[in-house]
C-alpha cells in the first residue's frame, strides 16, 4: 500500500472542508512520509528483499517505530490532538466530529496494510507483543494494485462530488482549483500505475528519494487546490456576472 493512503484523506477533506486537504493528505499518509526522515537517521529499519513478495521488494526490520501497530494508533492520536492547535479556527465544526474524522483519517493506514503485509508489523517498535498481518495480496500482484486505484478513485470522487457540486456554493471552486485537483488525481493514478513494476531497488537511498519526491508533489498539489481558491473580488465578480 502506497499511494491509496491519500484516499481516506480525500474522503476527510469532503466532510470537514473547512480542513486544508494538505493536512488530512499528510494525517492519511504520516505513517508512510516520516518513514524516509527515520529511515536516514536510521531510527526506523527497511530490508530489502528482492524476493519478500510479488506486490513489493522491502520488509519491515526491527526497530520500527512508525509501522508498528502501537505507533499507527499513537501517531493519529497525536494528530489529531495537534488538529485543535493549528486550526483553531474551526470553531464551527463540533470539536468531537473534528476529533473523530481526523484519528479515523490517520488509523485508516493501520487497515490499509495490514492485509498488505506478511505478518511484519510488529505491535511494538522492538518485536513486543508479536507481529501481524495476513499478506493478502503476495501472489496476486494486479489485485493489489486494483485495490489501491480504486482507493485512491473512490477518495477522489468523493471530495471530488465535494468540491465541484454538493458544496460548490460554500467552497466556491475555481478552474485553478480543478486543474489542480485534477493533477493531483492522475499524478497518484500514475504511481500506482508504475510503482507495482518497478524493479527491487538496490539500495535504500533507491527508496528514500523517489518516496519523498512523490510526497512532496503530492503535498504542494493539494496546497495548491486550497491557495488557488478564488478570491473574493472574484467571487463577486461572478455573483454580478451571474445575476445579468
Amino acid at each position: 500500500m502506497f499511494v491509496g493512503h491519500w484516499g481516506a484523506g480525500c474522503a476527510a477533506k469532503a466532510i470537514v472542508p473547512e480542513v486544508p486537504l494538505i493536512w488530512f493528505l499528510f494525517v492519511s499518509n504520516a505513517t508512510d512520509i516520516i518513514i524516509p526522515i527515520l529511515l536516514y537517521f536510521k531510527i526506523d529499519n527497511i530490508i530489502i528483499h528482492p524476493f519478500y513478495s510479488n506486490v513489493h521488494h522491502i520488509k519491515l526490520g526491527l526497530p520500527q517505530y512508525a509501522h508498528s501497530i502501537s505507533g499507527m494508533i499513537a501517531l493519529p492520536l497525536f494528530l489529531s490532538c495537534l488538529t485543535f492547535i493549528l486550526f483553531p479556527k474551526c470553531k464551527t465544526i463540533a470539536p468531537l466530529k473534528l476529533f473523530l474524522v481526523t484519528f479515523t483519517t490517520g488509523i485508516t493506514h493501520l487497515f490499509f496494510d495490514y492485509p498488505f503485509n506478511a505478518k511484519s508489523l510488529p505491535f511494538f517498535p522492538y518485536g513486543q507483543g508479536g507481529s501481524y498481518g495476513v499478506n493478502l495480496f503476495s501472489s496476486y500482484k494486479r489485485i493489489a494494485q486494483l485495490v489501491e486505484l480504486l482507493l485512491i478513485l473512490g477518495g477522489a470522487v468523493v471530495l471530488g462530488e465535494c468540491l465541484f457540486a454538493r458544496i460548490e456554493h460554500r467552497y466556491q471552486v475555481g478552474l485553478r482549483q480543478k486543474i489542480c485537483f485534477t493533477l493531483l488525481t492522475v499524478f497518484n493514478i500514475i504511481c500506482i500505475t508504475a510503482a507495482y513494476d518497478l524493479p527491487p531497488p538496490n539500495s535504500m537511498d533507491e527508496v528514500i528519494y523517489p518516496a519523498a519526491i512523490t510526497y512532496l508533489i503530492v503535498l504542494s498539489l493539494s496546497l495548491g487546490i486550497e491557495l488557488s481558491a478564488p478570491k473574493k473580488n472574484e467571487l463577486n465578480d461572478h455573483a454580478k456576472v451571474k445575476s445579468q
